[in-house]
């Protein structure tokens, strides 16, 4: 494959929530591989009756890489590999896809490689704690070995918690809810909604490390009318929206039989699942890209992906996984429509 099928440029994403963590000492919460390979899946309460839940995954890596200033050159820095456990000698040297975290207020900022952020976060991370995450939204798609159906994934992937400066209270009057996102994408077309008007769905192109995906994105009338305007297939926007859930509680009929003997027993009741939603509800007029992306070198992108996951699934079938279980199961009007 040519280089430049190579660096086809990825799609960035970023999200922050604000909430109250749960589900930190499940049996679910912290797992391992037959490999050593560690997984980590918890829930953030953004309020009382919504509930956003964060992945984070690693490996024991080989090496590290860190981002090291050059010596003599005024803010230019260069990336360097450190043996795993090893770290540079020089100021102000950062780690790569570090996660940063701070449980209590008072903590200062440590910065972990995934693999030993999980550590910490097993020993440390509490239900009930205040804090404020950050992470990025990747996004894949697998085959069901049991139906044959193509089943597709969103995680929303930790790469920073810290304490809330103040406990957060739902009830209190100061409570501000935050939970927003942001995504470049490449647009590929528009759907309508069936039943909706106010909401269409973005049909669009996610490029990642090494994989690229076609991800529905629910986005406001307006919004997408703007878009339509000023953007034609394979251009590129960045698009921003909040971050919802639905499910996770058990559904109990809203009418039930008035025989006196009060509320049926939902024990056993099976609870529907916590699904995520994003609502796209802007997009920045600035990051509009004509020129990045062509039909030609994503057809190419998707070649070299498909490419390389059947070469992995061939050289060794027998760790090749379709399927990881650990995504999410998803998938206001301005003046100013762009906002």
């Amino acid at each position: 494959m040519s280089e430049e099928k190579m660096k086809l440029k990825a799609t960035r994403s970023g999200f922050e929530i604000r909430g109250i963590t749960f589900s930190t000492k499940s049996e679910k919460t912290f797992k391992t591989s037959e490999k050593g390979f560690r997984m980590l899946n918890f829930g953030i309460r953004k309020n009382p009756s919504e509930n956003i839940f964060l992945n984070l995954q690693s490996s024991k890596p080989k090496q590290v890489y860190w981002s090291v200033p050059v010596k003599g050159e005024d803010k230019k820095r260069e990336t360097v590999a450190f043996d795993y456990g090893k770290e540079p000698s020089t100021e102000g040297a950062k780690m790569i896809g570090a996660v940063g975290i701070k449980l209590h207020k008072d903590d200062e900022v440590k910065y972990f490689h995934p693999y030993d952020a999980w550590e910490y976060l097993k020993e440390n991370l509490e239900d009930g704690m205040s804090v404020f995450v950050k992470g990025n939204i990747e996004y894949s798609s697998y085959k069901d070995n049991q139906s044959g159906d193509v089943r597709k994934s969103r995680k929303f992937v930790l790469n920073a918690i810290f304490a809330t400066n103040e406990p957060i209270d739902f009830e209190s009057e100061k409570f501000e809810e935050r939970a927003v996102f942001n995504q470049d994408v490449i647009v590929l077309g528009w759907e309508p909604i069936e039943g909706s008007k106010e909401t269409v769905y973005l049909n669009a192109g996610i490029v990642g490390y090494n994989n690229y995906e076609v991800v529905q994105f629910e986005t406001i009338s307006k919004v997408a009318d703007t878009l339509k305007k000023n953007l034609r297939k394979y251009h590129a926007v960045t698009v921003n929206g909040v971050i919802s859930s639905e499910g996770g509680a058990v559904e109990i009929p809203a009418e039930q039989d008035d025989d006196g003997w009060g509320t049926k027993d939902t024990v056993g009741v099976q609870r529907k699942p916590t699904v995520a939603k994003i609502l796209v509800t802007g997009a920045t007029p600035a990051s509009v890209d004509t020129e990045t992306y062509s039909e030609k070198l994503v057809d190419s992108w998707i070649k070299y992906c498909d490419d390389l996951k059947a070469s992995k699934e061939k050289s060794n079938p027998a760790n090749f996984e379709t399927q990881d279980g650990w995504g999410s199961k998803t998938e206001i009007e301005d003046e100013d429509p762009w906002k």
